[in-house]
């Protein structure tokens, strides 16, 4: 009779432990969400689906891409914010997440946001499961520019204040404030023109409209090499392996200037261990393959994988260094 009964208690206390174990081991059994927060066709969502195909191939499910642009990225992030944290709706955040909690805590974040609260609070209401890539940007110039180098662009903004234009992606993005820090650096009075997309402004700096341009490098080297734009310069805090030969802004005289649009994945806060690590590591996996490699630098992304520890360090920093570019700009 004993022996009957705990029998019976164990098979009780497997049939207990099941569920957990076979819910976790499971995961994830059906598609999931990347929730991207550009419109499709751009560079940024070029790179996502890449990385979403890699991520299916990793996960065994698909990962199915949803574009959600608008609001300098806060209506993607706070979709993700707001779903179920079961690791099925995860979403892609650039620049713009450090940015926009920057932006909201200084007295400039009203006029260039147009709002002064975010929705959500970067640092508590997400899991921060990977950073995979970075986007290179540099600066073209039209091809009749006289100035033959960076320098002489500095010199040239620096004698006559206001004459040169350079075309961003407007207030609060990481092109136009990558101009106002370059400013900040150098005494470099620099006309910031905005546009909707860089598709508008390549066309007016060809077309010799705006003088400079600050763009993705991937998309400025053909113009470059078929002498339909002048490089000057990078602004990663390292000469790209694609363009030896051009200068960072850094190497200017600028130390520590590095401007480049990063990329990670994120999850609504509480994802329970297993998920995180089973995304973290898909990711991991996807950026390692050569071919994954391959097909990003096409898109004009470069794999740079961080786990979430230093994912998280990354994104203190670029609050840190945001922090003190946005507090000195003057509220229009």
């Amino acid at each position: 009779m004993k022996k009957r009964t705990v029998n019976s208690l164990l098979l009780a206390l497997g049939a207990m432990a099941l569920p957990v174990v076979s819910w976790s081991q499971a995961f994830p059994n059906k598609p999931l969400k990347l929730i991207v927060p550009f419109p499709a066709g751009g560079p940024a969502d070029a790179a996502a689906r890449v990385l979403a195909e890699g991520m299916s191939a990793q996960l065994g499910q698909p990962v199915i891409i949803e574009n959600r642009g608008g609001a300098s990225t806060m209506i993607a992030t706070s979709t993700v914010q707001r779903a179920p944290a079961d690791g099925y709706t995860i979403g892609m955040v650039e620049n713009a997440f450090a940015i926009n909690h920057v932006l909201t805590s200084t007295p400039q974040g009203e006029a260039i946001l147009g709002t002064a609260k975010l929705p959500y609070e970067t640092f508590k209401d997400f899991s921060l499961i990977a950073q995979w890539g970075t986007l290179p940007l540099v600066i073209i110039g039209r091809p009749n520019l006289p100035a033959a180098d960076f320098k002489a662009v500095l010199a040239q903004a620096k004698s006559q204040p206001g004459q040169l234009s350079l075309g961003t992606l407007g207030p609060g993005n990481p092109f136009s404030i990558g101009l106002a820090w370059l400013s900040q650096l150098s005494g470099a009075q620099i006309v910031d023109i905005p546009y909707k997309g860089l598709a508008p402004a390549t066309q007016d700096l060809m077309g010799g409209q705006i003088d400079l341009l600050i763009t993705v490098l991937r998309s400025a080297k053909p113009l470059v090499d078929t002498g339909k734009a002048k490089m000057y310069a990078t602004l990663s805090a390292q000469r790209s392996p694609e363009l030896p030969n051009i200068p960072t802004v850094a190497e200017h005289g600028f130390p520590g200037y590095d401007v480049s649009s990063w990329f990670g994945i994120i999850g609504p806060a509480g994802l329970s261990k297993d998920v995180e690590t089973r995304l973290t590591e898909a990711i991991r996996k996807t950026v390692a393959e050569p071919s994954i490699n391959e097909r990003l630098a096409v898109a004009g992304t470069e794999a740079t994988y961080k786990p979430p520890e230093q994912f998280r360090a990354h994104l203190q920093s670029e609050v840190t260094k945001y922090k003190g570019i946005i507090s000195k700009l003057k509220p229009k």
